[in-house]
């Protein structure tokens, strides 16, 4: 379905019944939404959404926030609770009339029509927020592919992105009928139907990895979602745009550490961001750092030690370095340890929890 089609289908959707439209619950079908309760949703979805975001993490003032595939403007209004503005952008002129009409936040919440396959409407990085459920699921990939990336074009480094897409049907039968032959299946349907549909596509999650990297983001949480119905396995991505794109080369030292030496470890470093770091001092003190375990590290695993190192300031953009970790490992028992070497951004978090790669060393202590 091209993106006029799309457009005219959810146009007509937006006449019919708009609010079910948003949200297909069986009984709530034929105009029988209560408007509180179809803006409490949204309210109880945004904020299920923040749980899983670290304060930490999101280290860009709640300025502006951009609801990709508003409809009737039941998320936008949600976020306008937190953000000092929102524009939610839908593609039928019908559901931008809905959502006017029931806008209870005032000047600070607008809604725009876009039925375009880019966001040109904005320049890059404008928004410290991006979210969008239950809309990419409606587009076919040849579109939703370039929305991905066009989301993190629009998201400031700092800033977050979550979205929902499914990944695949259920049934295996489904997934080689959608595979090989999605047009033809769906022209088959609404021709059975007789009428307009809502289409359903998916993006397999090694796909969405590559265009979030591609785009800049770092996945950091995939969360199970169930917007789709019980036909479609789905996902809700949870991406975070680093404000510098570092990168850990090899780590040379010694494995065999005797007595109360203090080896240190040199760790190549790349700065493949587009500008310097810690160019400015309000710059965030990102470091390489190190935590030492007993055994192969896990998400619940304490460590027993930490060790930091400076990188150069500023870090050029494009540049390599060196960074020296020293280990003090006095008192530790003789045995053997695991290092796990990443970046961290002093008393905000670990790059690992944005998704990025950490080393991972073994050590032995011998008296």
């Amino acid at each position: 379905m091209s993106l006029k089609e799309l457009k005219a289908v959810w146009t007509e959707f937006g006449k019919r019944d708009p609010l079910w439209a948003v949200l297909t619950d069986p009984s709530r079908k034929g105009g029988k939404w209560d408007l509180d309760d179809f803006f409490r949703t949204g309210r109880e979805e945004i904020k299920d959404v923040l749980v899983h975001i670290k304060p930490n993490l999101f280290d860009r003032p709640k300025r502006r926030a951009l609801d990709f595939g508003c409809g009737a403007g039941r998320l936008t209004q949600a976020l306008a609770d937190i953000f000092e503005e929102v524009v939610g952008l839908d593609i039928s002129p019908t559901m931008i009339d809905q959502a006017n009409k029931l806008n209870r936040r005032g000047p600070g919440c607008r809604f725009l029509l876009n039925d375009r396959d880019d966001l040109n409407l904005f320049p890059d990085g404008h928004f410290d927020f991006v979210y969008s459920s239950i809309t990419l699921q409606h587009i076919d990939p040849v579109y939703s592919r370039k929305y991905v990336q066009e989301l993190l074009r629009v998201l400031a480094p700092g800033g977050m992105l979550v979205f929902q897409i499914p990944e695949r049907p259920v049934r295996w039968s489904d997934r080689f009928f959608y595979r090989l032959a999605r047009h033809q299946w769906y022209r088959h349907e609404r021709k059975k139907a007789g009428d307009i549909i809502m289409e359903m596509h998916g993006l397999s999650r090694k796909e969405v990895t590559r265009l979030v990297e591609r785009g800049g983001g770092a996945l950091f949480f995939l969360q199970t979602d169930h917007a789709s119905g019980e036909k479609w396995i789905a996902w809700k991505y949870y991406v975070h745009k680093p404000r510098f794109n570092l990168r850990l080369g090899e780590a040379v030292g010694p494995k065999i550490i005797r007595g109360a030496a203090k080896p240190s470890l040199k760790v190549r470093v790349e700065n493949r961001s587009p500008a310097a770091a810690g160019h400015d001092l309000d710059d965030p003190a990102v470091k390489v750092g190190a935590k030492l375990y007993p055994r192969r590290p896990r998400v619940s695993l304490y460590a027993l030690k930490e060790f930091r190192a400076d990188l150069p300031r500023p870090f050029s953009a494009g540049a390599v370095a060196e960074a020296e970790l020293v280990l003090d490992l006095a008192g530790f028992a003789p045995g053997r340890y695991w290092l796990y070497i990443d970046f961290v951004w002093d008393g905000k978090f670990w790059f690992s929890e944005l998704g990025l790669p950490p080393l991972l060393e073994q050590i032995e202590i011998r008296r």
